[in-house]
């Protein structure tokens, strides 16, 4: 039964995926015609974005570099902590370093929310967009903080992802790899349809599109 359930949920997380990165593709075109064709208060957000992402590679490229692994370290085991409270885990110890990795030790069962959480949740930029959301519209500046960190994330999940990464292979590398291609470009495409306006309504745009393409789909294959 374990396996057929295994099986099944494989095949969910596949189609799901192909469905995300989709929806990503979307979600980066409308990026760019954002900033070349769009309004000047949203190309305004884009480029206060994009300048945090500048900011980030010249302070973690440049200035603080030496500091740069125990920062993504630091980030990647604690975000394995907040998936363990967010699924009533007791979380018993993190440690990082900025050369010997990192650990985190928790009670009870491990799955692959709680190992995969670094790599597919930007949990800092989601912070820094509720932010961004209830300043006054007229205000941009935190939209720089947006930037800085979720290429902070995409950096860190450039360094940190590999094949033999301890996370990946006790979850299954095919699963693995399916389950960040469903839940890391989702996140990235609610980030970046949350500069048009506040995170919420970057979430109900993202999911009313999918909804869209699901529902357009089935009324093309069934008509």
């Amino acid at each position: 039964m374990n396996k057929i359930t295994r099986i099944i949920s494989t095949v969910i997380l596949t189609l799901t995926a192909l469905l995300s990165v989709y929806e990503f593709m979307k979600a980066l075109i409308w990026s760019f015609d954002t900033l070349l064709l769009g309004s000047k208060a949203l190309r305004s957000v884009m480029l206060w974005f994009l300048a945090g992402g500048v900011a980030y590679y010249l302070v973690f490229g440049l200035v603080w570099r030496k500091y740069r692994n125990l920062i993504h370290t630091t980030i990647h085991e604690w975000l394995h902590a907040f998936m363990c409270m967010i699924m009533f885990r007791d979380v018993v110890s993190v440690q990082s370093t900025s050369d010997q990795g990192g650990v985190m030790y928790h009670r009870g069962d491990a799955n692959i929310f709680i190992a995969l959480a670094p790599y597919t949740l930007p949990i800092l930029t989601y912070l820094t967009l509720i932010i961004a959301s209830v300043m006054p519209s007229a205000v941009k500046w935190p939209y720089i903080l947006v930037g800085f960190t979720f290429f902070l994330h995409m950096h860190a999940f450039k360094r940190q992802t590999r094949l033999d990464q301890p996370d990946l292979q006790e979850s299954g590398i095919y699963r693995s790899v399916v389950f960040i291609a469903t839940f890391l470009p989702m996140n990235i495409a609610i980030c970046l349809y949350a500069l048009k306006t506040t995170l919420w309504a970057g979430i109900g745009t993202y999911f009313a599109s999918v909804w869209s393409d699901i529902s357009g789909l089935v009324v093309n294959l069934f008509a």
